[in-house]
Parts: C-alpha cells; sequence; structure tokens
C-alpha cells in the first residue's frame, strides 16, 4: 500500500462555522471556544479547502495509508497571539478523524512560535522541520503540498523545502475556494531548478557521479536518462574503469542529447558523440602484448597505446589539480613521469618494462645482459654521482639511461629532451610526495608545495598541456569539461 504524506499550512480561512470565518479579529480565543464545545458545534463547522485536498489525494492514489502535518501558529509574541491558529489545528485534527476514520499517529501538528510573516525564520523553520517529518515516516511515497492556507511566508517556505526535501516525490495541489482542486507545475520547476543549481556546481568540480545520482531519479524522463549515462561513462574514465565506461557510453541514446552551438564543430550531432567517445574509450581498452621479440609493427602499437594512456593519466591529474585534490595529483603525476620514461626506453631499446608475474623485469633484464646494456651500466656507474641499482626499471634508472642514448645520440636528444625537463620538472615535487599519504608520511599537500617547482609564468595547466602535446598531439584535451558544458546545456 502506497504511503502519502499531506502537508499543509493552516490558515484563518480553514475552518468555518456556518460557512462563515471563525472570529476574523481574534482567531485564537473564538477557536478555543469551539474546540472546547467541539461535540455541539461539529455539525456546522467545516474544513472546506483542507477536505478539498484530501479528498483529491484519495481519489488519485485510491488505496493508500494517508499521514497528515499541519502547520498552526502559536505566537510567543502576546501583541500577535489573538491570530494564532493553533486552535483551529485542533479543530482540523478532530474533523479529519471523524469524516475519514484516521487514527491519532496519521496526525501530527507543528506550532510556529516565532512571527510567521517573518521569511528567514519561516525559511528556517521548514528546513528543519522537513528532515525531522521524514524521520517519524517509515516510508513516503508521494508528498502533496497545500500552500492555500498560512501567510506569505509560511507558503512559500513549506512550497521550497517540502519540494527540495522531497524531490521528485512532491506535487503542490492547487485548492481554490470555488471549483475541482488540481496540481500545479511548481514543484517541478522548483525541483528542475534546485536540481539544475546542484548539478551546475557539481559539473565545476567534475564531481560526475554525484550528477548521474541525481539524473538517475528520472526514470521516465529520456533525456536526463541519458545525460546520467553520459555522466557515469565520465565518472568512470576518471577511475580509469574503461569496461565500465564503455557499458555506459554504448547505452547511450545520442538522439535525446542536444549539442552546444560551440561544440559543434567535434560533435554535430549526439550519436556522433557517441561514436568519438567509444573510440576514445576502445583506445584505452586495447590489450597489447610488448616485449623484446615482437615486431616492429606489433610495438609501434604498444608505443601508440602506451601515449594515449599517459595522455589520459595527464588529463586526469589535471583535474586533480583544479578541484584541490594536491595530494592525488602528485601520485598522477609520479605515474606519469615513470611511465614517459619507461615509454622513452622501450622506443630506443624496443625492450620491455614489464615485470612479470614473479616481479622479475625479464625484457629488461635482457637488455642489461646484451653488450650495449653492458656498456650503459658501465658507462653510467662510471659517471654517476651516487650508486645506482639496475634490479628493476625505475625512474631513476631509465632516467640515466635516457641521459646516456641523448649523449651519444643527436636524433634521441632532440626527439627526447622534452622527457628529460618533463621528469626532471616533476623531480621537484619528490620531498612532497614522499611525505604524504601516498609514500611515507601523513603530510597534506598544499597548491603552494606544487607551485614552488613551477617557473615563473608557469601553470599546472600549461605543464600538462605541453607533456600531453609532446606525447600525442591530437589527443582530446578537454574531453571532462566537454562532458560538463554538454550536461549543463540539456538540464
Amino acid at each position: 500500500m502506497k504511503h502519502i504524506l499531506y502537508l499543509s499550512n493552516v490558515g484563518q480561512r480553514d475552518v468555518l462555522y456556518k460557512n462563515e470565518i471563525i472570529g476574523p479579529e481574534n482567531t485564537r480565543d473564538y477557536a478555543k471556544l469551539f474546540l472546547n464545545d467541539y461535540e455541539n458545534k461539529v455539525s456546522d463547522l467545516s474544513i472546506p479547502i483542507i477536505q478539498k485536498g484530501i479528498d483529491y489525494i484519495l481519489k488519485k492514489e485510491n488505496t493508500c495509508h494517508l499521514s497528515i502535518c499541519l502547520f498552526c501558529t502559536d505566537q510567543n509574541d502576546e501583541a500577535y497571539r489573538h491570530s494564532d491558529t493553533v486552535y483551529m489545528a485542533d479543530i482540523i485534527q478532530k474533523k479529519i478523524k471523524d469524516l475519514y476514520k484516521l487514527c491519532d499517529d496519521s496526525i501530527q501538528c507543528f506550532r510556529i512560535h516565532q512571527n510567521p510573516s517573518n521569511y528567514e525564520n519561516m525559511y528556517v523553520f521548514y528546513q528543519n522541520k522537513m528532515p525531522a517529518i521524514s524521520k517519524t515516516l517509515d516510508r513516503i511515497d508521494r508528498v502533496y503540498i497545500s500552500n492555500a492556507g498560512g501567510t506569505p511566508a509560511c507558503n512559500m517556505s513549506l512550497t521550497l523545502h517540502g519540494t527540495i526535501h522531497f524531490g521528485l516525490k512532491s506535487s503542490v495541489l492547487e485548492l481554490p475556494l470555488e471549483g475541482e482542486a488540481g496540481e500545479t507545475r511548481l514543484a517541478h520547476i522548483l525541483v528542475e531548478s534546485y536540481e539544475k543549481s546542484l548539478i551546475t556546481g557539481m559539473l565545476d568540480s567534475f564531481n560526475f557521479k554525484g550528477c548521474e545520482n541525481i539524473l538517475s531519479q528520472h526514470a521516465k524522463d529520456p533525456v536526463k536518462i541519458n545525460l546520467g549515462l553520459l555522466c557515469r561513462y565520465a565518472h568512470y574514465r576518471l577511475l580509469f574503469d574503461f569496461e565500465k565506461a564503455e557499458e555506459d557510453i554504448l547505452s547511450l541514446d545520442g538522439s535525446f542529447i542536444r549539442i552546444p552551438e560551440s561544440l559543434s564543430y567535434i560533435f554535430p550531432n549526439g550519436n556522433t558523440l557517441v561514436k568519438l567517445f567509444h573510440k576514445q574509450i576502445q583506445n584505452l581498452r586495447k590489450k597489447i602484448e610488448f616485449n623484446g621479440d615482437k615486431t616492429q609493427e606489433e610495438k609501434q602499437e604498444w608505443y601508440t597505446f602506451q601515449r594515449k594512456i599517459l595522455c589520459e593519466i595527464a588529463l586526469n591529474a589535471l583535474i586533480k589539480y583544479e578541484t584541490g585534490q594536491y595530494t592525488d595529483f602528485l601520485g598522477r603525476m609520479f605515474r606519469l613521469q615513470e611511465g614517459m620514461l619507461r615509454l622513452a626506453f622501450e622506443e630506443i631499446t624496443g625492450y620491455s618494462t614489464e615485470i612479470n608475474s614473479r616481479q622479475e623485469p625479464v625484457d629488461f633484464n635482457n637488455f642489461l645482459k646484451s653488450p650495449q646494456g653492458q656498456e650503459i651500466q658501465d658507462f653510467i656507474n662510471n659517471n654517476a654521482k651516487t650508486p645506482v641499482s639496475f634490479s628493476k626499471p625505475n625512474t631513476y634508472n631509465l632516467k640515466e639511461i635516457l641521459r646516456y642514448y641523448s649523449l651519444r645520440d643527436e636524433e634521441i636528444k632532440s626527439r627526447y629532451r622534452n622527457y628529460i625537463h618533463f621528469t626532471d620538472k616533476i623531480d621537484g615535487w619528490k620531498s612532497y610526495r614522499n611525505k604524504s599519504i601516498i609514500a611515507h608520511g601523513t603530510d597534506g599537500i598544499t597548491e603552494a608545495n606544487i607551485e614552488v617547482s613551477l617557473a615563473k609564468r608557469e601553470t599546472v595547466r600549461k605543464l600538462l598541456n605541453r607533456i600531453i602535446n609532446e606525447l600525442d598531439k591530437e589527443y582530446p584535451l578537454n574531453v571532462f569539461a566537454e562532458i560538463s558544458r554538454i550536461v549543463k546545456e540539456n538540464c
């Protein structure tokens, strides 16, 4: 059985005696008199507006469990207590029980002790009451809000916080004095506006998971369903869970996605977007084996694949930096440093730096045993300022090997000059990384720590853009920003 909640303010017109307003000049005292003499006056007492709302709900929902929350005034300020509706609320409770045979637990009454015309106070009052009401009920399937009674400040705050708290479950009733009851689109408009504000803020910090959680609630809206899939694709891509990202992009129907004019040169339509994002994720999901025995064509495919993966790491690092996740940013940068040095070694020598299941760098060891490998080790050991271990490939020995080749070969020097520059630049953050939670300590990382290693007028964005451009000039630099813009435009 559905559990329905009805929220209503109590106004001076909500209880009538012989179809007349009760004591308009002294509502509190007159309502108290009628309450004390309820049994004798009950047949002449009516609650037309609230009853109209209940009748509409019961007719629409058919069989349901109905809970009602009434909001009435019981002010502390003696100067205004004459207008309070607290006793009117008690009359309404009794009348509802008589008319609909509801039990006592089904009707709650909340008293407002402050000035009900103060917008700021009423905003806070209703903001606090909605979570409290939720906690008293096991389940709520649908919420109907009446803003026909009460002061303008109370009606506005009840409508606003009722729709914000209960979201898509809420609906605002229209209860005219004459004519049939109905529902307005106000709740939908308020929820949509609130959600758009939330989504915009989340997208500014690339919180795609939070956006997907909001959008997925719109199970009957194909536009928002597909926007949710697009956000989930971005979320899993940021997690490097390319398998799930591919599932989501393949589930997306691009015909429901409207492309902003500013991005139409990249994505002429939604279906093109799906194809391009799917192709990108396919490139990142490739399963390629690489070692010194592979053909040159197979090796070239591996190098291309590694460049794309490193570009994705660089984009990921940029987002971590721009959202203030500085420790995670450094983690990505040192992974990027290692990846670039491994790629340079593999492209130059044709040998793999991979470590097998027994933690053995088989192909790297084969290179070290070769005549050229022996020559390099001798040269480095004779010229290095500190001893170099070659037990496994690491950033230190790979950088020294790259320096060796750069000294001996002008073409290699020209091609990988920036690799050495970028990896040296990243080394400037090593002491901060080592003392942080991603290495050996618990120190926090600040933006100031990161800026220490940057040259004058250099920024992290410029540095990462240069790295990506060095690795793959055609790599999409702004893919996550583009997704954010598309979602914003469609919400």
